[in-house]
């Protein structure tokens, strides 16, 4: 491949995050509009309410971007992980860190939509209240397991670009203080203000998938290439 090349590549990777974060959001918005959207705290009347009727086409179509949308996170965790890796330098352990927290966030993220996927093909056909009450926690589970997960993969990523000037200074503190609160969030789950941090989250990608889409252009920054302080000699 030629330069040209690459530098096209890397702007899809960084397009990835910015459909990822768009996608996601608008899937979940279906989701949550649908009859078969279990809230949190449902009592079992809400629930057999919710299996009445199969679900809706709309819904299907949430649980699709959702899924979607994880995929193109792993694109841009890829993408992401070029980036850090090149400012970082060998061994790169921190943003090999960071890229292990993202894949494991997918996957999270992948089981809580594959059990709300199991709620809305019941629903209607035989599903009880109580396989649905599971299902729910399940992916309740699934959802706060990825807060922890993405609070390892903002922090890896914050610690780089920021040592290494590999995002925007605002984006590096941002990702930093994002990890905090998702530990916070996730030490109290079910707290209304622990489900402000992932939406953060999910804004903070849109952030920083527009960033290394306007650098793809650029030199790219490399530790090899900055120049390391010479020892003093006595004169």
């Amino acid at each position: 491949m030629n330069e040209s090349s690459d530098r096209t590549w890397e702007r899809l990777g960084a397009a990835s995050g910015i459909a990822a974060a768009v996608l996601g959001g608008v899937g979940f918005g279906l989701l949550a509009s649908g009859a078969t959207c279990i809230p949190v705290g449902a009592s079992q009347g809400r629930i057999a309410s919710a299996l009445a009727a199969p679900a809706a086409p709309r819904v299907f179509a949430g649980e699709f971007l959702q899924l979607l949308a994880q995929l193109l996170l792993l694109v841009f965790a890829a993408r992401l992980w070029l980036t850090l890796r090149r400012a970082e330098g060998a061994p790169g352990w921190l943003s090999a860190a960071a890229f292990g927290a993202a894949l494991l966030m997918i996957a999270a993220g992948g089981g809580a939509v594959a059990s709300e996927d199991a709620i809305a093909l019941g629903a209607g056909h035989g599903l009880d209240v109580q396989g649905a009450g599971a299902l729910h926690f399940l992916n309740m589970a699934f959802y706060v397991s990825t807060w922890g997960v993405s609070a390892l993969f903002a922090g890896a990523t914050a610690i780089v670009a920021l040592r290494r000037q590999a995002l925007p200074r605002w984006l590096s503190w941002s990702a930093a203080a994002i990890a905090v609160a998702n530990l916070a969030g996730l030490a109290v789950p079910t707290a209304d203000l622990a489900q402000l941090p992932p939406l953060f989250f999910r804004l903070w990608l849109l952030a920083v998938g527009i960033a290394l889409l306007r650098r793809a252009g650029e030199p790219r920054p490399s530790v090899d290439s900055v120049p390391l302080p010479q020892p003093s000699r006595a004169s």
